[in-house]
């Protein structure tokens, strides 16, 4: 394969049911947010051949290996999923993270934090987890609330990162500028100031989009939601401007701009990426086993 790779994602997909104590099969949420510009009703389900949640671990093994000799930079191999990963027992994680780590990978995972506590911390540092991905709108807890959750669901990212940090977690966190939260540049410059006051290594802004087809009444809903909310268009290169000035060691990369910045690597950049030349952003491994170039399953690599 040709294609240089700058992830290697995994998809896991959590449980939709699961056995209670009288050994009875229950519905369960996959994710406990509602995030209404989220990518999982704008994209393809993908399930493993057989149900499984992931790909098989050989599989996975494979292409961690493989994926190394072609990578664009580090070898990060993200944990992902069209949910919350972090819904997948304790244990399967670790197995997945061990696999991913014997391939040389550097292993990232992708959560919104709200099931991160000391404990699979804990044991997620001894399988090999590298980088928390944590997701959000805001530092403000209140805003992410009122946003990411109908439910009135709270959680405290700077908790999370108080926690992590000792573990010696590298600590990035992707920010979705939308109204009321990151929209303009003085909402940008104080999740900048959280984010280095919380400890964060790496700080992404990203805009949001949606699939280039939509097919779902969700999938429309959500693509709604993104028009009547994305910020001015004229913020990313508004927010580059300032880092411009103020930032140093610009990189330039096709589906990113990052700057050190406050005394970490801030980026500012777009959704959902597909392949670009003969470098891709994310080589995604869904549980049927087979790599895409993109999250729409449109550009199949192998």
């Amino acid at each position: 394969m040709s294609l240089k790779i700058a992830t290697l994602s995994v998809v896991v997909n959590p449980p939709g049911q699961v056995l209670n104590v009288a050994g009875k099969k229950v519905a369960q949420r996959r994710c406990d947010l509602d995030c209404p510009y989220c990518v999982s009703r704008t994209t393809p389900y993908i399930a493993g051949l057989n149900g499984e949640s992931y790909a098989p671990l050989p599989i996975i093994a494979d292409w961690s290996r493989h994926y190394k000799r072609v990578a664009e930079g580090l070898p990060f191999g993200l944990i992902t999923s069209k949910f919350e990963a972090t819904k997948l027992p304790k244990e399967e994680l670790g197995e997945i993270m061990q696999v991913m780590k014997s391939g040389g990978l550097l292993v990232e995972l992708q959560t919104s934090g709200l099931h991160l506590n000391e404990d699979n911390l804990y044991y997620w540092r001894e399988s090999g987890l590298h980088t928390l991905a944590l997701s959000c709108v805001s530092f403000d807890d209140k805003v992410n609330s009122k946003i990411m959750s109908k439910r009135g669901l709270r959680w405290d990212i700077d908790q999370i990162i108080r926690t992590a940090r000792p573990m010696h977690y590298l600590i990035r966190v992707a920010v979705i500028m939308c109204k009321g939260g990151v929209d303009s540049i003085d909402a940008f410059l104080a999740a900048a100031n959280a984010a280095q006051k919380a400890g964060v290594h790496q700080l992404t802004f990203r805009k949001m989009g949606t699939a280039q087809q939509i097919a779902t009444k969700g999938g429309r809903k959500i693509a709604e939601w993104i028009n009547q909310n994305n910020t001015p268009p004229e913020l990313p290169q508004k927010i580059l401007r300032f880092l411009d000035e103020k930032g140093s060691d610009k990189q330039v990369v096709p589906w990113a701009t990052i700057y050190s910045f406050k005394g970490m690597r801030v980026g500012v950049t777009a959704h959902m990426n597909r392949p670009d030349m003969d470098i891709a952003r994310h080589g995604v491994l869904q549980p049927n086993g087979r790599l895409y170039g993109d999250w729409e399953g449109k550009v199949l690599l192998a």
